[in-house]
């Protein structure tokens, strides 16, 4: 049966033993954003020394507060710490988050006091996560007790290391992307990864749960619990090598999983596998866009050679399958098309963008409609014509954008593939009705940069209607409009269209990241969203 955490995420009262006016300490840390959420519930202050801490009044023990809490923070040195665990159980604590480290990670004789604590807090019927942790929050019952602070999301992280959330939670803001709960899992003397996963697939604030994870303790626990989550569930794990495994051990005292296992695991239950934060970033990116393929077949659209084949072998990497398409399908592209276009997937537009934008366009069009084909990369210089950079499109566009800069990792197509850099390109101008721009798209690109861009009105289009910008040429204006005809037809065909471009920041790339379509310059990025 699953166990209760309500004490855990919804307590009714909360102290934060070993709260400090020291930066230096957890103790402070976590003091600080506990108030944050002052008056959401009782939140006492605990030291030793007593006096005040951060402005407020600090009881010398759990016993002087008076009267019962039901989560206790405990971040003392460790010879305090168990009596603090004995002084939260007397008080009534039904929750102990334990931030002190010097237990399993530190040999044999740390794991036998760990799994006496553990015992302890058991036996009376309390819940301990930890030790060695950096705390909970759950946004959602505004619990903030965690060393840092996390953007509210849909995401629930359960992590077993501090810092590779932190990491997680500046790749995912730029796209918009948060917590809505964060664990650090620690120890797991008592708490599981398996409990916290089951809790989470009932939590309705949690849309995807996001795992970083060096020992799984039952594996095969872990692998039926997130098969029965209803929601996804996206695991980052270490081991793979003697290097890591060892660094594991010493990290948390972990016994790392052998990857094939993991894998193993992984495969059977339907969990996404990825290898490093930026992919999982990009993974949970493209599940939160909300369109996942129907199957595996794989369009490649492109308007060079080059970039279709380094896609198609990306996406076959992935997992996925770049089929050639029917001949009634390559008969209808045909027809769109030059002679000059390959229509065998990979789709090769062969120079036909500079001659009519709007091919792109109706290519896409013609692929979302057809049955042949479960999703779409679009591979190559789209965003170019009307980049501020320069090149086919004039570089005219851009120069009244605000801050038209990179986004973060984002999304892709599928499974697998290491994951590269993404760079950036320009932002706004003027559209080629007329009509308002793609302003405030954050646009993906893998990298580790900023948010993305926020048009500023700046002029007006060639039909003088006021745009995001000012000065497209004829061209990049024309790559505009087609940018809006794509971003009108994603959502109504219910696949997915992902975008590998040189210029991800561009105003037309924007356009389509503004209504949901994952922008990236890897093309290792934009093949790995999950199916």
């Amino acid at each position: 049966m699953p166990r209760e955490l309500s004490p855990l995420f919804d307590p009714a009262s909360v102290a934060v033993v070993g709260a400090s006016d020291d930066p230096a300490k957890y103790g402070h840390a976590i003091a600080v954003q506990a108030l944050r959420a002052d008056g959401r519930r009782p939140l006492h202050l605990v030291n030793r020394r007593g006096g005040n801490v951060l402005g407020r009044t600090a009881a010398t023990s759990l016993g002087a507060i008076g009267e019962p809490v039901e989560l206790v923070v405990v971040s003392v040195p460790l010879p305090g710490f168990e009596d603090a665990v004995d002084e939260a159980l007397a008080c009534g604590a039904r929750a102990i988050v334990a931030i002190t480290a010097g237990f399993a990670e530190l040999g044999p004789e740390g794991l036998a006091r760990q799994r006496a604590v553990a015992e302890k807090v058991r036996q009376a019927g309390a819940l301990l996560v930890g030790p060695n942790c950096l705390g909970v929050a759950d946004n959602t019952t505004e619990l903030y007790l965690a060393s840092d602070r996390f953007a509210h999301g849909g995401v629930a992280l359960l992590s077993q290391s501090g810092n590779l959330a932190l990491e997680l939670g500046l790749r995912l803001e730029p796209q918009g992307l948060g917590f809505s709960r964060f664990v650090s899992l620690g120890n797991q003397a008592d708490v599981t990864l398996v409990d916290l996963v089951e809790d989470c697939a009932r939590h309705d604030g949690t849309r995807a749960i996001a795992v970083y994870a060096e020992d799984f303790g039952d594996g095969r626990a872990f692998a039926e619990a997130a098969a029965r989550a209803g929601k996804p569930v996206v695991l980052l794990t270490a081991g793979r090598g003697d290097a890591s495994a060892r660094s594991a051990k010493s990290h948390t005292g972990a016994l790392t999983t052998s990857s094939d296992v993991v894998l193993a695991a992984c495969r059977d239950a339907g969990i996404e596998l990825t290898r490093t934060p930026r992919e999982l970033a990009c993974v949970l990116g493209a599940l939160d866009a909300g369109r996942r393929a129907r199957g595996r077949r794989v369009a490649v659209f492109t308007d060079g050679g080059g970039h279709g084949a380094i896609a198609a072998d990306a996406v076959e990497a992935a997992g996925l399958s770049v089929p050639e398409l029917s001949a009634s399908l390559q008969g209808e592209l045909s027809g769109r098309l030059w002679e000059q276009s390959a229509v065998g997937n990979p789709v090769d537009l062969a120079g036909m963008g500079e001659q009519d934008p709007a091919s792109y366009a109706d290519t896409v069009q013609a692929l979302l409609d057809s049955d042949e084909v479960d999703a779409v990369l679009l591979t190559g210089y789209f965003g170019g014509y009307a980049a501020a950079e320069g090149g086919l499109g004039g570089g005219a566009g851009g120069s009244d954008g605000a801050d038209g800069g990179q986004g973060a990792d984002g999304a892709g197509l599928a499974n697998g593939g290491d994951t590269a850099h993404g760079a950036h390109s320009s932002d706004g101008a003027g559209g080629a009705d007329g009509g308002h721009g793609a302003g405030g798209a954050g646009v993906a690109n893998g990298g580790d940069t900023a948010h993305g861009a926020h048009g500023r009105g700046g002029g007006h289009g060639p039909h003088g209607a006021e745009g995001p910008g000012s000065g497209l040429s004829a061209l990049g204006a024309a790559e505009l409009a087609a940018a809006r005809a794509i971003a009108a037809a994603v959502p109504a065909s219910g696949k997915p269209l992902v975008v590998q471009s040189m210029y991800p920041g561009s105003v037309s790339c924007r356009a389509l990241a503004a209504v949901g379509v994952p922008v990236h310059e890897a093309v290792e990025d934009a093949a790995r969203a999950p199916p």
